[in-house]
């Protein structure tokens, strides 16, 4: 009898963003990066790197906040702003689209959400700084008309810089934070806003009917009242369903809070609310989740021991039973970081054209390539960068049986995770052997599990690759070729020579 050996490759996840809306970034002094177009780049420190997104140059100086939203199904840009001017897709300023009251020297000057219900709409939330010069603080909403402008936008003047309202906080305008976090409804439609200032923590829903009254959050630690106080991000992990802001402050070296909790995107409702504290932290500023949301990575500045990169694990940071939870130095350097849309984490440094990229931020490796001076002569980075609505797609690995064998139907499973307005249309499976097969799957699928059988008639080494098809809402199903699911399976002679005129098949199905 022969002995069966089963070679199986390790696949790697492959995170497939629902459209392409991410993929040009604006910052700093007139920095950029392009999702678009790759390259290969040779780092000083991790040697090549492939697919690292082209630098650009950007429409706007910002020292902090900005946004950008780009086409979801072809990733041109369509709208850049500073949180104070608001710009088309070919740097002009839209009609109406200057003075809004965000802020460039705001953590999160702003974020853009699609208007739900409907699609040339969008909301453009502005989040003023806290700045003792600053005359215009607090949270406001704008609206922007993509048919306005022959098809390049404007703001609509009749829903320009209208306050949010601040419910019963007991605190108006004057008191709002500089972070905002946007993530998608569970029902795919709508849209929630959360932003951390003082002593508590604001939810509001925005529907077709407008942005709801907020649900209040009282009794947290308060991270002050002071210009200076309770800077830093706000951002939830991928799948909605955790947040964490970091309290920043740039008159108190010594700081090294967080605020965490869970979100339940269904009902906007947040429980486990934590404050937690490593003095290893070092006055973070910025922060990133990893795909997974296994590992956070924080940025901090501004601090008398350590500036640079730190990655923590999410298990630790929300374990009580640790006084100060670990973290790990990874390199000085990064001021702000955010997740691209290839799922890995790129920085930037004040005043620098240095780009930083955590090339596999799921494994806790540390490894972070440096690109230095790639950004475009007479650009630069300084303390911000594009801030996103959470909407995403996640398409994990193909699985089958360990032993496949020749000749036998067997089924491949691939499994996907969906928020958004996108909905998965079909699937394209590549067996690898001359074989690709469309599944058309029932209109409105969204997560669950898929499989196909397939037979393979010779052994071998096959890769099957599946390619997501999504139909954006609009009717209109695109393929991103770009971004695939694959994995490699060993494909078996399974049968047994007993004597010349019998042959078994030892598969059993």
């Amino acid at each position: 009898m022969k002995n069966i050996i089963v070679l199986l490759l390790l696949a790697i996840p492959i995170v497939v963003p629902a459209q392409k809306n991410t993929n040009v970034w604006h910052f700093g002094n007139k920095g950029g990066i392009n999702f678009n177009t790759m390259q290969s780049v040779t780092s000083s420190n991790q040697g090549v790197i492939d697919n690292v997104p082209i630098p650009i140059v950007g429409f706007f100086n910002t020292t902090e906040g900005c946004f950008t939203y780009s086409n979801k199904s072809t990733g041109e840009l369509m709208i850049s702003s500073d949180g104070m001017t608001v710009y088309n897709k070919n740097g002009t300023v839209m009609p109406n689209g200057s003075g809004l009251k965000g802020d460039p020297s705001s953590t999160s000057s702003g974020v853009l959400i699609p208007y739900p219900g409907d699609r040339s709409l969008f909301y453009v939330i502005s989040v003023g700084a806290t700045s003792a010069g600053n005359k215009t603080p607090g949270l406001y909403y704008s609206v922007i008309d993509m048919t306005l402008d022959g098809g390049l936008g404007g703001i609509d003047p009749l829903r320009k810089n209208v306050s949010l309202s601040f419910g019963t906080s007991g605190y108006s305008h004057p008191y709002a934070g500089e972070n905002i976090g946007a993530v998608q409804h569970a029902n795919g439609t709508d849209y929630w806003l959360l932003s951390r200032f003082r002593d508590v923590l604001l939810v509001w829903e925005v529907t077709s009917t407008g942005i709801s009254e907020p649900t209040v959050y009282k009794g947290l630690y308060n991270i002050g009242t002071h210009y200076a106080q309770g800077l830093g991000y706000l951002k939830f992990n991928i799948e909605g369903t955790k947040f964490i802001h970091v309290d920043h402050n740039y008159q108190n070296n010594s700081v090294s809070r967080l605020t965490i909790g869970d979100f339940d995107r269904s009902t906007g409702i947040i429980s486990n609310l934590k404050e937690r504290n490593s003095p290893e932290l070092s006055n973070p500023y910025g922060l990133e989740f990893s795909v997974s949301g296994e590992y956070v990575y924080f940025s901090s500045i501004e601090s008398l021991s350590y500036n640079g990169l730190i990655m923590a694990k999410m298990e630790d940071i929300e374990d009580l039973s640790l006084t100060a939870f670990p973290v790990t130095r990874l390199m000085a350097g990064p001021s702000c970081i955010q997740m691209g849309s290839d799922g890995r984490i790129y920085g930037i440094a004040a005043g620098s054209r240095n780009i930083y990229i955590v090339l596999d931020p799921d494994s806790g490796d540390g490894k972070v390539a440096t690109l230095t001076n790639y950004l475009i002569s007479g650009t630069s980075g300084l303390y911000g960068l594009p801030v996103f609505a959470i909407s995403f797609f996640n398409l994990a690995p193909v699985e089958s049986k360990e032993v496949i064998c020749a000749g036998i139907s067997n089924a491949y499973k691939i499994t996907v995770n969906l928020t958004g307005t996108a909905r998965l249309s079909t699937l394209k499976w590549d067996f690898g052997d001359g074989t690709i097969i469309t599944q058309n799957l029932p209109a409105g699928s969204t997560s669950g599990t898929y499989s196909y059988n397939h037979i393979y008639t010779s052994p071998g080494t096959y890769t099957v690759r599946v390619v997501p098809g999504i139909d954006d809402g609009d009717g209109v199903v695109y393929e991103d070729s770009d971004k695939t699911s694959e994995k490699s399976f060993d494909i078996l002679d399974c049968s047994i020579v007993s004597n010349r005129m019998i042959r078994r098949n030892v598969n059993r199905q």
